[in-house]
This record gives C-alpha cells, sequence and structure tokens, in this order.
C-alpha cells in the first residue's frame, strides 16, 4: 500500500453469513485493483460465519473484528472507527462484486479526485444469477453537484444504498454525531444525505459492479410499526437538514410518507384508517414540482384511496 495508507477501506459488514461470506470476501481479494484495506465486521455471528473467515484469512490479509451484537448501523459505524483510506466503502457479507469494481472506482477517483462515486447494482438469488423482477440500477458516466444529488436522491434516480458508493473519510469530520444511527431501520435513508450534503464533487460510474444477494430472509422480511415510526425519525431530522430548500423538503416528505404508506397496506391486525389517512394529508399537501412520472403515479393512486389495495398486490409480484 502506498505510503502506508490504502486509498481505500473496504468495511464489510457481517452476521450470520455462513452460506454467502466465502464468496463475498474472495470477490474483494481478487480485485484487479490492490491498494486498498479490507476490514471485516462480525456482529456476534452465532452460525459459522468467523470459522469460514478464519480460515480465509491464514493465507490472505484483511483485518476481522467481531464485537457484540447490536444491528447493522453498529456495525458500519465500528468498522469506521478503524479505517485508514482515503475513500470508505460499505459493503454487506452476503454480497459480491465484479473483479474490475475497484480498478474502475479508482480510475474515477485518481483522475477526478471527487469526494463521493457511486455505482450501480442489482439483485441476485442465492445462486448469484440475477432475478426477474428484482431490483437493479445502472447510473450513465457523470458528475452531479451536491444539491442535484440530493434532488437525484429523493426522486429515486439516485439510490440510498449505502453500499453503493465510495465516499472521502474527511467528510466524518463534517457531521455531527455518529454516521449511521444505531437501533433503527433504514440506516441507509438516515445517513446517505448527510454525507452528500458535505461533499463538493461527486461523480458516477455507468454498469452494476455489485450484486446485492436478495435471500429468503430478505423477501420474507414483515412490515412493522417500528418502521413507520423510523421513517418519521428520518423525516424530522430531514425536514431541520433541508430547511433551507422547501422544494427539496416537500420532495423528501412525499418520498418517505410514501414509502410509510407501502407499510400500512402490508401490516396486517391493525386499524389502518387512521394513519392511512395522514399519509395521504402529507403526500397530497406535497406534490413537488420534482416529482417523476412514477411518483406522480403513485400520486394519483393514493389521492384516488386505491393505492392501499393496490400496492401488497405489486409488492408479492415484485418480490416472488
Amino acid at each position: 500500500m502506498e505510503n502506508n495508507k490504502p486509498l481505500f477501506s473496504i468495511i464489510v459488514a457481517c452476521y450470520n453469513v455462513e452460506k454467502y461470506i466465502k464468496k463475498c470476501i474472495t470477490s474483494i481479494l481478487q480485485q484487479d485493483f490492490h491498494n486498498y484495506e479490507l476490514i471485516i465486521v462480525d456482529d456476534g455471528s452465532t452460525d459459522r460465519t468467523e470459522e469460514i473467515i478464519r480460515k480465509l484469512q491464514l493465507e490472505n490479509e484483511f483485518v476481522y473484528l467481531k464485537k457484540q451484537n447490536g444491528g447493522l448501523s453498529s456495525v458500519r459505524n465500528y468498522g469506521l472507527k478503524y479505517a485508514r483510506g482515503t475513500y470508505i466503502i460499505q459493503f454487506d457479507g452476503d454480497d459480491f462484486v465484479d473483479q474490475n469494481w475497484l480498478t474502475r472506482i479508482s480510475d474515477v477517483a485518481l483522475n477526478e479526485n471527487p469526494d463521493i462515486i457511486f455505482w450501480g447494482g442489482n439483485s441476485v438469488n442465492e445462486e448469484g444469477h440475477s432475478l426477474l423482477n428484482g431490483v437493479k440500477k445502472t447510473y450513465d458516466k457523470g458528475e452531479l453537484s451536491s444539491r442535484d444529488c440530493l434532488y437525484y436522491l429523493g426522486q429515486d434516480k439516485v439510490k440510498n444504498w449505502s453500499w453503493g458508493f465510495a465516499f472521502k473519510k474527511y467528510i466524518l469530520s463534517k457531521i455531527d454525531g455518529i454516521l449511521y444511527p444505531e437501533k433503527i431501520s433504514y440506516e441507509d435513508l438516515a445517513s446517505t444525505y448527510k454525507i452528500v450534503i458535505k461533499a463538493n464533487k461527486i461523480c458516477f460510474i455507468n454498469g452494476s459492479p455489485y450484486h446485492y444477494t436478495q435471500h429468503q430472509g430478505t423477501i420474507t422480511k414483515s412490515p412493522s410499526l417500528r418502521q413507520y415510526k423510523d421513517l418519521e425519525l428520518i423525516k424530522s431530522q430531514m425536514l431541520i437538514a433541508f430547511k433551507d430548500d422547501f422544494e427539496l423538503s416537500k420532495l423528501w416528505m412525499f418520498q418517505l410518507t410514501v414509502m410509510q404508506y407501502q407499510i400500512v397496506s402490508r401490516i396486517e391486525n391493525i386499524n389502518k384508517k387512521k394513519l392511512l389517512k395522514n399519509c395521504t394529508n402529507i403526500i397530497v399537501n406535497n406534490k413537488s414540482k420534482f416529482l417523476t412520472k412514477a411518483q406522480l403515479v403513485k400520486y394519483y393512486l393514493v389521492k384516488l384511496r386505491i393505492y392501499c389495495g393496490l400496492y401488497p398486490t405489486l409488492y408479492n409480484y415484485r418480490n416472488k
């Protein structure tokens, strides 16, 4: 590693991923670009995850840290304490990447010197094959300002995936408190905007070099009122962060409230009427002029009071 400081610090968060962790780590170790440090943070796994990592460590150089179980955000924050690289990359222990992933990112980092570099990803099944109805995001190579990127994130044109970008470590010193709020859902939504706000130059690479494993536990994750409340907390924090940009605030309130609406529509055995009415009022009153066509469709479906019955069917079809 040049000057004993790696260009990238890759922090892999893992918990009970014995089926995936070898492929995950191997895909990183086999990268064409080598100026990086690999930090594996185990959130108290109780299966064979540690055993598999230890065997890989016998023949490969990387850091393995095991901590008491505390959730995904706690793992990401823990890993940040040990990162020495110019750029930070978060990674999930059941995912994998193409062999030229780091080479492509490093080309942009070394030639353009941006604060953030985004890349696309796609969801795969447990065998690593792309899902027919899965999520896939590909970007065009280019550059955005911080403000434009915040709008693109609010429109879902840029994904909030914590593993979908590298950011310069110095940005952490500009963020008050811990980056990833702990003990709440949606750590990506609660953190990505904080990084983007502090960035000056943001670049994108094209393609989808990152592969997100959608296993059975992911597909069947049940919606809950806690998720609804966590989104309410994130909304309140965003209102403060975006207080000087009214349209941006409206856009994000719309986007996150639609998520709350979707959650409520899938929860069984609760009185949905009051929650849906609250969500509907917020959605209808936050019709930002920057809504995408897809968001406008959701807006009118909510306004017509038919989205609640339609969304669970669409969700089940997409996650077959």
